[in-house]
């Protein structure tokens, strides 16, 4: 399949929207005080720094596994803040929608915190589901549907026009429901095809060859990870590295430009990964 094949529909006047800095200057808050909570049970190691260096200036798409659910999220902020970069998130559709998001916090809670779940008020996870409805959007977060991912053809538009047109750093964790009890614990599920996509688009419609860039995480299972403390007698590390860029212009002589992309960003993420495993 040619790269050609892939043409979307984006529009020759998408209009500015003006996402307000003070939503982001909230959710960065937020962040901080959740890094603070995260510090006292973990550890940072953070490597391939000189790779972020490189794509500062401009738009990126920053590509990483995606064991936790929360603690990712804030690293991968963390990592790319110190660099003074702002990042947007591609987030699955339940995070949008109230009821959705509630039932997913209760199904994590219970994974994480077992019997002591119950003790969590319904009214204060209602709360925080109304905040996040309202703030994703207005900090510029992009809604995936990650079960009907052919759904998905209007979110990869937006995040061209993120790319070409105002030079944003998007984030696609790469999340995925577990196929099977034998590998629901898996670290990795393997690179989707979004990353791929929105590259390949952004070139196309913007001329832009933008850097995709891989990121590895180990160490983020758990969200209290108190049988390591007590078992190593020291708060449990978790390490990122950060790979080099890959760009869609790498594999435009390749009969599926796209599907190569996105399986060398499957070949690298994992690579990461088996590095920073193979760390003492």
């Amino acid at each position: 399949m040619a790269i050609q094949s892939l043409e979307q529909t984006i529009g020759t006047e998408p209009k500015k929207i003006d996402y307000s800095r003070e939503s982001f200057d909230l959710y960065s808050k937020v962040q901080n005080k959740l890094l603070k909570v995260i510090s006292y049970f973990n550890t940072f190691e953070f490597y391939g720094r000189e790779n972020i260096e490189s794509i500062i200036h401009g738009p990126a798409i920053i590509v990483s596994n995606h064991p936790e659910a929360t603690k990712d999220v804030i690293l991968v902020a963390e990592l790319f803040k110190r660099e003074g970069c702002q990042l947007f998130y591609g987030a699955r559709s339940e995070l949008f929608k109230k009821e959705e998001f509630v039932g997913l916090i209760k199904k994590h809670l219970k994974k994480h915190l077992n019997v002591f779940a119950h003790l969590i008020r319904n009214d204060y996870m209602e709360r925080f589901a109304e905040f996040a409805e309202s703030s994703l959007p207005k900090i510029g977060t992009i809604s995936l549907d990650v079960v009907k991912q052919h759904q998905n053809s209007g979110a990869f538009k937006k995040m061209a026009k993120y790319l070409g047109e105002y030079d944003r750093k998007i984030v696609l964790l790469q999340f995925d429901k577990a196929t099977s009890e034998a590998n629901k614990h898996s670290i990795f599920h393997g690179a989707k095809k979004g990353a791929a996509v929105a590259a390949s688009l952004t070139y196309m419609h913007y001329g832009k060859d933008v850097p995709v860039v891989p990121i590895g995480i180990y160490g983020t299972k758990g969200l209290i990870p108190v049988s390591y403390m007590i078992t190593h007698l020291k708060k449990k590390p978790i390490k990122i590295k950060v790979g080099q860029p890959l760009y869609i212009t790498s594999f435009l002589d390749k009969e599926n430009p796209v599907e190569s992309l996105r399986q060398a960003l499957n070949d690298s993420i994992w690579g990461l990964i088996g590095e920073l495993v193979r760390m003492k």
